[in-house]
């Protein structure tokens, strides 16, 4: 294993390029592109936990429902990041699970965090022309038309525009040996790379990703370690021309728009709020918003809101028994009396629909009892069959007393 800490040890500004500079020196077999061990075109993304996966599935469904039918590669890190059930779901649609760690053991990789994982991901998988796509993104339309895009072919690479640019000043220029040229820096929620063309390029990103604690801290995460291990091999790429056009919910940033070489949009980067099963909001603008409800309320009704995993028929039999409405009534602290109560409508999917609020977003049933779920998946309270409906508690806050009575 690559001690982390031990090979950014005496890197600074000043002699970042030089050091870098005789790495790739001393490691120049590196640098010769492997083509036996790539072949095709395909699409890489990166998730793993229910944060990032619930997301993804979002991405691979609007993938195929504009006619992409390119295979794809999701890449996690580790037994922890996998899940199971969704493997499955997700197997049909073309998706096959890479876990990085295993990849680690033959390509050994000193730091494999999120924004690590992504270049890493791009070198090591099996295609030979990526399109990597973040897992929070959208397709608008099908994508395989950039892989012939001229400007493609003739560079080797597209990269997307962030908001800035990047000013002559940015320490970047510096701690890469890169002469300045007018640019703006990468958004790196999509990037169409040609491996064959682009191999320095990812040789570089890959020893800086490995001291993410010294580059990080020079640009944003991965956005300057593609466009400057770029830049320092001498490889191409182009820019698409068109700017980011952002969609806002209550004056909040909530997506990046990313346009094709016409302006015509393609990506839609749902980055700030990921999509969850735990909580929606409607963004003015967002194309598709309809699909994504409607393949969030899919999962929504055969996932296990409080594990994630895939619920089984008999579970789900369980909800579609128990579900229908009922009065919801919270008690004071000492039982003697209710506090507050109001009508709740408990949907087969595992959702709440009428009452439904911050505390008691979704509904479970597990080991006989019906569990109360927030918005955030943490289990709010814990109710037992009772002769009308259920009674239990809650476990959190002021842990009152809750019933929960069937309406006939």
């Amino acid at each position: 294993m690559i001690d982390e800490n031990e090979i950014v040890r005496g890197i600074t500004d000043e002699n970042a390029a030089e050091l870098a500079a005789q790495w790739l020196a001393d490691h120049a077999d590196l640098l010769t592109y492997p083509a036996d061990q790539f072949a095709g075109r395909g699409i890489v993304t990166c998730a793993g936990g229910r944060k990032y996966t619930v997301p993804a599935y979002v991405l691979v469904r609007s993938l195929r429902h504009v006619g992409c039918t390119l295979p794809i590669e999701l890449w996690y890190r580790g037994p922890g990041e996998y899940m199971p059930g969704f493997g499955r779901i997700m197997e049909p649609l073309g998706v096959t699970w890479i876990d990085a760690y295993q990849v680690r053991e033959k390509h050994p990789h000193a730091r494999l965090n999120g924004f690590e994982l992504k270049p890493f991901a791009v070198q090591w998988s099996r295609f030979s022309e990526v399109l990597f796509l973040d897992a929070d993104n959208f397709a608008c339309v099908d994508p395989t038309f950039l892989l012939d895009d001229p400007r493609y072919t003739e560079s080797g690479t597209i990269f997307w525009p962030d908001y800035h640019r990047i000013v002559p000043g940015d320490s970047l220029w510096r701690v890469y040996g890169v002469p300045y040229r007018e640019t703006y820096r990468p958004e790196t929620g999509q990037i169409v790379v040609d491996k064959r063309r682009s191999w320095r390029g990812l040789v570089l990103a890959d020893y800086a990703s490995q001291r993410s604690k010294f580059y990080f801290r020079h640009g944003y995460g991965d956005l300057g370690t593609f466009q400057f291990g770029w830049l320092r091999m001498g490889c191409q790429y182009a820019m698409v021309p068109h700017k980011i056009k952002t969609l806002w919910h209550s004056g909040r940033h909530r997506t990046m728009c990313q346009h094709d070489f016409d302006g015509r949009r393609i990506f839609q980067h749902h980055n700030t709020a990921k999509w969850s099963l735990g909580s929606w909001e409607d963004v003015p603008g967002f194309q598709g918003l309809d699909l994504v409800r409607g393949w969030l309320d899919e999962l929504r009704a055969v996932v296990d809101q409080t594990t994630g995993d895939v619920m089984d028929a008999a579970q789900i039999g369980e909800l579609q028994k128990h579900a229908g409405r009922y009065r919801y009534q919270r008690m004071n602290a000492d039982g003697s009396a209710v506090r507050d109560e109001r009508p709740i409508e408990l949907l087969d999917g595992g959702r709440i629909g009428d009452g439904a609020a911050r505390c008691e977003a979704s509904w479970q049933i597990r080991g006989g009892r019906l569990v109360l779920i927030d918005q955030a998946g943490v289990v709010t309270a814990e109710l037992d069959p009772a002769t009308d409906g259920w009674a239990g508690r809650w476990l959190r806050f002021e842990r009152m007393a809750c019933r929960l009575t069937k309406q006939i």
